[in-house]
Protein backbone atom coordinates (compact mmCIF):
# COMPACT_ATOMS: atom_id res chain seq x y z
CA UNK A 1 0.00 0.00 0.00
CA UNK A 2 1.23 3.56 -1.13
CA UNK A 3 -0.30 6.90 -1.20
CA UNK A 4 0.91 9.88 -3.19
CA UNK A 5 -0.60 13.75 -2.92
CA UNK A 6 -3.52 14.70 -5.46
CA UNK A 7 -4.35 18.27 -4.51
CA UNK A 8 -5.86 18.67 -0.77
CA UNK A 9 -6.19 14.91 -0.59
CA UNK A 10 -3.85 11.78 -0.87
CA UNK A 11 -5.14 8.89 -2.96
CA UNK A 12 -4.85 5.70 -1.52
CA UNK A 13 -3.17 2.75 -3.33
CA UNK A 14 -3.89 -0.90 -2.56
CA UNK A 15 -1.70 -3.29 -4.29
CA UNK A 16 -3.06 -6.27 -2.23
CA UNK A 17 -5.95 -7.06 0.38
CA UNK A 18 -4.39 -9.32 2.43
CA UNK A 19 -8.02 -11.38 3.33
CA UNK A 20 -6.83 -11.52 6.95
CA UNK A 21 -10.11 -10.41 8.43
CA UNK A 22 -8.31 -8.29 11.39
CA UNK A 23 -5.58 -6.42 9.05
CA UNK A 24 -8.24 -5.24 6.86
CA UNK A 25 -10.99 -4.09 9.40
CA UNK A 26 -7.85 -1.70 10.86
CA UNK A 27 -7.14 -0.52 6.98
CA UNK A 28 -10.45 0.20 6.39
CA UNK A 29 -10.83 2.43 9.85
CA UNK A 30 -7.99 4.01 8.92
CA UNK A 31 -9.48 5.04 5.81
CA UNK A 32 -10.86 9.02 5.59
CA UNK A 33 -13.95 7.51 3.93
CA UNK A 34 -17.18 6.17 5.50
CA UNK A 35 -17.18 2.86 4.46
CA UNK A 36 -19.70 -0.08 5.36
CA UNK A 37 -20.15 -3.30 4.37
CA UNK A 38 -23.53 -5.63 4.01
CA UNK A 39 -24.05 -9.48 3.39
CA UNK A 40 -26.67 -11.11 1.31
CA UNK A 41 -29.46 -10.67 3.86
CA UNK A 42 -28.20 -6.92 3.89
CA UNK A 43 -27.28 -7.21 7.86
CA UNK A 44 -24.34 -4.60 8.61
CA UNK A 45 -21.28 -6.97 9.02
CA UNK A 46 -18.16 -4.30 8.97
CA UNK A 47 -18.22 -0.44 9.28
CA UNK A 48 -15.26 1.96 9.87
CA UNK A 49 -15.16 4.97 12.10
CA UNK A 50 -15.70 7.32 9.63
CA UNK A 51 -18.82 5.74 8.85
CA UNK A 52 -19.82 5.72 12.92
CA UNK A 53 -19.42 9.38 12.88
CA UNK A 54 -20.88 10.46 9.65
CA UNK A 55 -24.30 9.15 10.95
CA UNK A 56 -23.57 9.92 14.51
CA UNK A 57 -24.39 5.77 15.05
CA UNK A 58 -23.47 4.28 18.34
CA UNK A 59 -20.81 1.22 18.30
CA UNK A 60 -22.84 -1.12 20.45
CA UNK A 61 -25.79 -0.50 17.78
CA UNK A 62 -23.63 -0.57 14.92
CA UNK A 63 -21.79 -3.92 16.67
CA UNK A 64 -25.48 -5.65 16.69
CA UNK A 65 -25.48 -5.82 12.81
CA UNK A 66 -28.82 -3.91 12.24
CA UNK A 67 -30.15 -4.06 8.73
CA UNK A 68 -29.78 -1.45 5.83
CA UNK A 69 -33.57 -0.69 6.29
CA UNK A 70 -32.58 -0.52 9.79
CA UNK A 71 -30.33 2.03 9.51
CA UNK A 72 -31.91 3.94 6.96
CA UNK A 73 -35.17 3.83 9.17
CA UNK A 74 -32.82 5.51 12.09
CA UNK A 75 -30.97 8.30 9.81
CA UNK A 76 -34.42 9.05 8.91
CA UNK A 77 -35.96 9.73 12.20
CA UNK A 78 -33.03 11.74 13.20
CA UNK A 79 -33.30 13.65 9.94
CA UNK A 80 -29.77 12.62 8.59
CA UNK A 81 -31.11 11.59 4.92
CA UNK A 82 -32.81 13.60 2.00
CA UNK A 83 -36.44 14.05 2.69
CA UNK A 84 -38.37 11.29 0.24
CA UNK A 85 -42.27 11.42 -1.01
CA UNK A 86 -42.42 7.90 -0.64
CA UNK A 87 -39.68 7.05 2.12
CA UNK A 88 -40.92 3.19 2.41
CA UNK A 89 -40.28 3.12 -1.94
CA UNK A 90 -37.38 4.58 -1.28
CA UNK A 91 -36.17 2.64 1.47
CA UNK A 92 -36.95 -0.28 -0.62
CA UNK A 93 -35.45 0.32 -3.46
CA UNK A 94 -31.89 1.23 -1.68
CA UNK A 95 -32.61 -2.35 0.29
CA UNK A 96 -32.84 -4.61 -2.92
CA UNK A 97 -30.44 -2.44 -5.36
CA UNK A 98 -27.31 -4.96 -5.66
CA UNK A 99 -24.35 -3.78 -8.00
CA UNK A 100 -23.40 -6.15 -10.68
CA UNK A 101 -19.64 -6.91 -10.27
CA UNK A 102 -17.67 -3.90 -11.75
CA UNK A 103 -20.81 -1.70 -12.04
CA UNK A 104 -20.94 0.62 -8.87
CA UNK A 105 -24.11 2.24 -8.35
CA UNK A 106 -23.30 6.17 -7.84
CA UNK A 107 -25.62 9.00 -6.37
CA UNK A 108 -25.41 11.78 -4.44
CA UNK A 109 -27.90 12.76 -1.29
CA UNK A 110 -28.22 16.40 -0.19
CA UNK A 111 -28.92 16.11 3.65
CA UNK A 112 -30.86 18.43 5.46
CA UNK A 113 -27.71 19.53 7.33
CA UNK A 114 -26.92 21.69 4.03
CA UNK A 115 -23.87 18.75 3.16
CA UNK A 116 -23.89 16.88 -0.09
CA UNK A 117 -22.63 13.33 0.09
CA UNK A 118 -21.30 11.05 -2.72
CA UNK A 119 -22.40 7.06 -1.82
CA UNK A 120 -21.19 4.62 -4.07
CA UNK A 121 -22.70 1.38 -3.62
CA UNK A 122 -20.25 -1.70 -5.25
CA UNK A 123 -20.29 -5.35 -5.14
CA UNK A 124 -17.03 -6.93 -3.01
CA UNK A 125 -15.43 -9.72 -1.87
CA UNK A 126 -15.78 -8.89 1.67
CA UNK A 127 -19.49 -8.29 1.45
CA UNK A 128 -22.13 -8.93 -0.59
CA UNK A 129 -21.54 -4.90 -1.12
CA UNK A 130 -20.47 -2.15 0.25
CA UNK A 131 -20.79 1.63 0.63
CA UNK A 132 -18.07 3.96 0.10
CA UNK A 133 -19.52 7.82 0.83
CA UNK A 134 -17.91 11.08 0.70
CA UNK A 135 -18.75 14.41 1.82
CA UNK A 136 -18.64 17.93 -0.07
CA UNK A 137 -20.28 21.22 0.72
CA UNK A 138 -23.69 21.51 -1.04
CA UNK A 139 -22.84 24.00 -4.28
Amino acid sequence: MRGAPVGKHTALYINELSRDEDSDARMIDQLPVAVAAFDASRKLTRYNSAFARLWDLPDAWLAAHPSLGDILNHLREKRLIPEQRNFAEWRRSRVEAAPAAGQPIEETWHLPSGKSIRLVTRSHWMAAYSFSVRISARN
